[in-house]
């Protein structure tokens, strides 16, 4: 296998229209520092099908509209992505580490195992977590995260947030999941553990609320549940 190595800015603003979309599907997709100069707009993304592909976090901050990303296999944020104002999509076949930060103003919708329909149990193939390393965290407007396997939540700060799970939701010493406005959660039967103290799950003044369904739930928030 290749690799294809993405630099440069990506821009699918339409200004007499929506905003567009620009779609990878490469084997397993890198975001890290190095990559090359940009591609021609004319280049196929689907010929380098069973690549591996590294995008420069730059490319995900210059986006505008919506840029998705798929890979077979896995999607791995190894460096920070500061400041997107894209609406970003991360769909990996098997699974997603964000080992650095990843964060935009627009939304940020994260599918582990994207050909698993979620259904109350863990998918068969062993494959669909989203995993945090040391240094891992999210920010978005609107942040989805769906995940066959398993979640190990890093920190996570959003105005709304979802998050579905096929097996059980964990999170990483030291972190913090802020989420000001809606959050549900959904692990099916698995358990739910969100202890860490710096917790903070809607803003119940604002009238948003939190709803969490699962096995055992285990949970921390700075201002209170109910």
């Amino acid at each position: 296998a290749g690799f294809l190595d993405i630099g440069g800015t990506i821009d699918a603003f339409a200004p007499f229209g929506a905003p567009g979309t620009v779609l990878f599907d490469p084997l397993d997709i890198f975001i890290a520092t190095g990559g090359t100069a940009a591609p021609s707009s004319d280049i196929l993304f689907d010929d380098f099908a069973g690549a591996a592909t590294t995008l420069d976090p730059a490319y995900l901050t210059g986006a505008v509209g919506t840029l998705t990303l798929q890979a077979t296999n896995d999607i791995t944020v190894a460096d920070a992505v500061a400041g997107a104002v894209a609406d970003i999509v991360l769909d990996a076949g098997n699974d997603i580490a964000i080992n650095a930060g990843l964060v935009t103003s627009g939304g940020l919708t994260l599918t582990a195992d994207a050909d698993f329909s979620a259904g109350g149990g863990s998918a068969s193939d062993g494959a669909g977590t989203v995993v945090f390393g040391a240094g891992g965290s999210l920010g978005a407007g609107a942040l989805a995260i769906t995940a066959a396997e398993a979640v190990d939540a890093g920190a996570i700060t959003a105005t709304t947030g979802t998050i579905q799970t096929g097996g059980a939701l964990t999170q990483q010493a030291g972190t913090a999941v802020s989420v000001s406005g809606t959050l549900t959660v959904d692990a099916g039967s698995a358990d739910i553990t969100l202890t860490e103290t710096g917790n903070d799950f809607a803003d119940e003044a604002s009238g948003a609320a939190a709803s969490f369904s699962g096995g055992s739930i285990s949970l921390y928030d700075t201002d209170s549940i109910e």
